[in-house]
């Protein structure tokens, strides 16, 4: 699949939408489980991100927003309700909503580059602006040292580790550097889920255009 010449957007690219929306509705149901299912999934191997991708790269601009933003409105309430898990971070918004974005670039000028630049880096942004809000709220009570401690969510009497960091730029450090194994996972997650999801949508295209082009000129 060479995805620097991906297919024009033409009446054939159109008739192939049938499939792109399938691919579309089976991504988001796959990345709501995910969500939804949190003590079964691997930490930060989440599909969502491919989701906003893949969404604002290949659908309809009028709905392409709306896939990945029901996926998320509807796992927070859930996960609020069964949990007590607060909905609604703006920062996790955010952070794929700049997927999205890298999607639409691809939208605008498709190309290998585009794509991985744009997988990449959204995955760089998540990373970096999760953690700094993590290491903001971990260091914002003043603890005697910096160290793991235990705490009661009051919600839901789940145990959690809390680490605190000093309020400096080696805390810092040291809250990015304790969250690389998550940003692997995403790394990897990104990788693959978005590999699978325009790997199946440019295929799903050129075999369109193919059977087109068949029944233009039949032998």
């Amino acid at each position: 699949m060479n995805i620097t010449e991906p297919v024009s957007h033409s009446s054939n690219q159109r008739q192939s939408l049938g499939p792109v929306l399938a691919i579309a509705l089976a991504a988001a149901g796959y990345s709501l489980l995910y969500r939804l299912a949190p003590a079964y999934a691997a930490p930060n191997l989440s599909p969502v991100g491919a989701l906003c991708l893949f969404s604002l790269a290949f659908l309809p601009l009028r709905v392409a927003p709306l896939v990945p933003l029901a996926v998320m409105a509807v796992s927070d309430l859930l996960l609020y309700r069964w949990n007590g898990w607060a909905p609604f971070s703006w920062v996790v918004y955010l952070s794929f909503a700049v997927y999205g974005l890298s999607g639409f670039l691809w939208r605008v000028r498709p190309g290998a580059l585009t794509l991985v630049a744009g997988t990449f880096g959204s995955g760089l942004f998540f990373f970096m602006l999760t953690n700094f809000m993590v290491w903001l709220g971990a260091s914002a009570v003043t603890a005697p040292t910096a160290g793991i401690t235990m705490w009661e969510e009051p919600t839901t009497k789940y145990p959690h580790p809390l680490i605190r960091y000093s309020r400096d730029i080696g805390g810092l450090g040291a809250c990015y550097a304790m969250a690389l194994p998550f940003y692997r996972n995403t790394l990897l997650g990104d990788a693959v889920f978005t590999s699978l999801f325009f790997g199946l949508a440019l295929a799903s295209q050129r075999l369109g255009v193919t059977r087109a082009a068949a029944l233009d000129n039949p032998s």
